[in-house]
């Protein structure tokens, strides 16, 4: 009886031969569709902030959006890196593949991160009101993110000049 059960699932399941490369590729692409997501839901945590006019619960509601939206954008980035990982040791690719995968990875993790703070930044400009502290404090966030991604940019030129002449 149950080797009969066995025979008609097994019958009516579709068999997929799909490579590494195809599994990195869907892969790539869902961790897109949600790290675009995450970005979404981020530029509506701020304008929810901007239009709650103070009020506490409203603020705290935007804040949480923010918050939970650049935790499941960080969890998309990682999820992408250990996939590239593993996807890169079953298709036997090389050592220098996987440091080229995560070197991009964390370049692309940190100019999104750079452009989600100047976001949040321009948004806290804007609601700052003309209080002198909150202008000093959003300026010098787009200040410090702008630095920041000058810094990653000039640090993966660095690691590929090193990398690539030895």
């Amino acid at each position: 009886m149950i080797d009969q059960i066995a025979a008609i699932i097994n019958a009516n399941i579709p068999k997929v031969e799909a490579s590494a490369a195809t599994l990195s590729d869907v892969l790539s692409w869902v961790y897109g569709v949600v790290g675009v997501l995450a970005v979404v839901f981020i530029i509506v945590g701020g304008l929810r902030y901007a239009a709650s006019g103070g009020n506490a619960a409203g603020v705290t509601q935007a804040k949480n959006t923010i918050t939970y939206a650049i935790l499941g954008l960080i969890l998309a980035i990682l999820a992408y890196a250990i996939t590239q990982f593993v996807v890169q040791v079953i298709d036997g690719s090389s050592w220098d593949d996987f440091r080229d995968s995560v070197i991009n990875t964390l370049i692309f993790a940190v100019g999104i991160i750079s452009t989600i703070t100047i976001v949040v930044a321009g948004i806290r400009y804007v609601t700052s009101s003309g209080d002198p502290a909150r202008i000093k404090g959003a300026k010098d966030a787009i200040l410090y993110a702008v630095i920041g991604l000058v810094i990653a940019i000039m640090a993966y030129a660095i690691v590929n000049f090193v990398v690539g002449s030895l």
